[in-house]
């Protein structure tokens, strides 16, 4: 009886082992970036894109050593297989923190792990040290209406592989949680579109702000359905709440249901009414597939993948470890790995009110912000002094140099400004009139 109570006892703690691992990992990779930040200031930004396409790679791989190679869950792939040399949009139902790494367990099978990114809400920025990378480098919440359209913007501009991930519903689905369900039903009446009752009805804004900006440049879109079902349990036909992050590493019975249908860009709707018509009708299909997964316990047709080589994640693990021993190895990295950790840690208290952990968290996001703001400056400066200079030392008369003092440009993030020195006015000993005023806020042209 002793014995049993341990083994139950210790079951229940086998998340411990991937919460440890992936956060504990957050200061090498943090260094690793803030690093790369400052290698590339004097390079273009493809260089930074490369060495930044490389870390998220590893440790996507990484996540994914937990989740499908630690956790002996059995993975369930059917549908449409996607093509890893498109660029792609995936629309996912939610029901689960666990969702955000099944298009990896997708895209690892396809070598295009390091491809995927998803539209996260605002307030994981906060989240210190990964939070920081997350807002650097992942579309973020649809609220950020124009921050985001400069995000997705940038994948077009750089030509970047991408799958993007986008989840409609926002609030996760649980059938236990009978208010968020009214409420979705309610929703759906005053728009008088259908009653759903194994999904929730979704909010169109994230995706088709998506589909417009990147239209062109996806070549498909993938509508992804995700089931959890638990093989340990007598089969009853009922839908149970999906489990947490922590629970799904708790029972190794675990079985993952992924469904992929594949819509090709030219037949989607390029209007915007017709286009949320499409959305809707889309989860009208989930709620059908997953009906027949109350009832069946599978999704229809073949299955085309199952368990993932651990060969395939295991170089990231042992580098994670080698790093990690590093930093413990000498005393000062220690103690600053211990604080790093702590911060990590307190991320968790994000979900609740405890207004000390969410101003200390804000706090830390802002000091490591500014830091990246001020090496964006110091770049941009670098950047413009040398294109001045090369650019100025070519003009031979005197009358070019001075038209070239007084007409310059500057890059700053990316966006090109055109400075005038011309209108801004001498100084002179009087009091500058309300006309000069207005003249002296208005340098920035272009």
């Amino acid at each position: 009886m002793v014995l049993q109570s341990i083994i139950v006892s210790t079951r229940s703690l086998n998340w411990c082992v991937p919460a440890v691992g992936l956060l504990t990992a957050a200061p090498g990779y943090f260094i690793a970036f803030s690093t790369a930040k400052m290698l590339t200031c004097l390079l273009p930004q493809r260089f930074y894109d490369k060495l930044d396409s490389v870390m998220y790679d590893s440790y996507q791989k990484l996540a994914l050593f937990f989740f499908e190679s630690y956790s002996g869950a059995d993975i369930v792939i059917s549908g449409d297989k996607p093509d890893g040399k498109e660029n792609v949009l995936f629309i996912s139902n939610h029901q689960s923190t666990m969702d955000w790494v099944i298009v990896d367990m997708v895209a690892a099978r396809f070598g295009c792990i390091g491809r995927v990114r998803y539209i996260l809400k605002d307030e994981l920025k906060f989240i210190p040290l990964y939070g920081l990378y997350f807002r650097q480098d992942i579309s973020f919440d649809i609220l950020l209406y124009y921050s985001t359209l400069r995000q997705l913007d940038s994948y077009k501009e750089t030509k970047i592989p991408l799958w993007l991930v986008v989840f409609p519903e926002g609030t996760r689905f649980n059938a236990t949680r009978k208010d968020v369900l009214e409420k979705s039903q309610n929703y759906a009446l005053d728009l008088g579109l259908p009653v759903l009752s194994q999904v929730l009805t979704p909010r169109t804004k994230a995706t088709e702000v998506s589909m417009e900006r990147l239209g062109e440049y996806f070549d498909a879109v993938y509508d992804i359905t995700i089931a959890y079902t638990d093989d340990a349990k007598t089969y009853q036909q009922v839908r149970e709440p999906a489990p947490s992050m922590g629970e799904f590493f708790n029972n190794p019975k675990r079985k993952l249901h992924i469904y992929l249908q594949r819509y090709a860009t030219k037949d989607i709707p390029k209007d915007e009414e017709s286009r949320k018509k499409w959305i809707y009708d889309l989860f009208c299909k989930k709620e059908r597939l997953l009906e027949d997964m109350v009832q069946n316990g599978r999704f229809p047709g073949p299955v085309w993948s199952g368990p993932f080589p651990i060969l395939y994640t295991l170089p990231h693990i042992i580098l994670s470890s080698a790093s990690l021993y590093f930093i413990l190895s000498n005393n000062n990295t220690r103690k600053s790995f211990f604080y790093f950790t702590i911060a990590n840690y307190s991320s968790y208290s994000l979900s609740t009110e405890n207004l000390t952990t969410r101003f200390s968290s804000i706090l830390f996001y802002g000091v490591c912000e500014k830091i990246i703001h001020e090496l964006q400056r110091l770049q941009a400066a670098i950047k413009n002094n040398i294109w001045h200079n090369e650019v100025g030392s070519t003009l031979t008369s005197s009358s070019q140099r001075r038209s070239w003092s007084n007409l310059r440009f500057t890059r700053y993030n990316g966006v090109s400004m055109l400075h005038k020195d011309a209108l801004r006015p001498k100084s002179t000993s009087k009091k500058p009139t309300n006309r000069q005023t207005a003249y002296n806020c208005r340098h920035y042209i272009g």
